[in-house]
């Protein structure tokens, strides 16, 4: 684990490239669903000059898109 994942995880967020695991998918695909209003991916939350996703948010949409 690196110094910016390290500190993503101090703040309970997940970072992109986890976030993209968790869901199977590409980094792209993952910034096209944070783009398209119409898939109301989680906001992505800045902690500093990092970025990443509430895990809490991340698996409840998870939930709502599986039905």
């Amino acid at each position: 684990m690196n110094k910016n994942e390290a500190l993503l995880k101090l703040a309970n967020l997940l970072s992109i490239e986890d976030t993209a695991k968790i869901l199977e998918v590409s980094r792209a695909t993952l910034y096209r669903w944070i783009d398209d209003e119409a898939m109301h991916f989680p906001r992505p939350v800045r902690n500093g000059n990092r970025v990443g996703f509430k895990e809490d948010e991340v698996r409840k949409w998870m939930k709502i898109i599986q039905g």
